[in-house]
């Protein structure tokens, strides 16, 4: 369930040495919030950031939670550099009050999955650039 419109949902795709991350995006504003807002349970509107990431090697799960914090932080990047408000503070935006994300990688086959997915590896920059052009994108669709 979405507050976005998927058909406006935004698409990227980062690719190098085999290793390849892409991400979609759908993108709505009503419920932008900022970090730290006040709590908003009883007074919140549709509108949401969901974000899927797919990538082509297994991932163990800390390697997991480490994708989904990069996604995270290209999502606040995205909406900062779109100069989107809190629509409870006026601030600047990080996101929304309901936003998710989902990685998906294959299943582990072997002992050689994944154990690292920070900014310093490579699977980490691209996630961090698929996600980062998903959101523009749909941002950009949305306006």
């Amino acid at each position: 369930m979405t507050g976005a419109e998927v058909a406006r949902a935004g698409y990227a795709l980062a690719a190098r040495a085999g290793v390849i991350a892409g991400a979609w995006c759908t993108a709505g504003f009503s419920n932008a919030l900022r970090v730290g807002d006040r709590a908003t349970v009883l007074s919140s509107h549709a509108g949401t950031i969901n974000i899927i990431v797919v990538v082509n090697h297994p991932l163990i799960r800390a390697a997991m939670v480490e994708a989904v914090a990069i996604a995270t932080e290209a999502r606040a990047l995205a909406v900062l550099e779109a100069e989107i408000e809190s629509v409870r503070s006026g601030a600047p935006a990080t996101g929304t009050g309901t936003d998710c994300i989902a990685i998906a990688a294959p299943l582990r086959a072997d002992a050689h999955a994944g154990r690292y997915c920070g900014k310093h590896t490579l699977l980490g920059e691209l996630i961090g650039r698929a996600v980062l052009e998903s959101c523009k994108r749909a941002i950009r669709r949305m306006r």
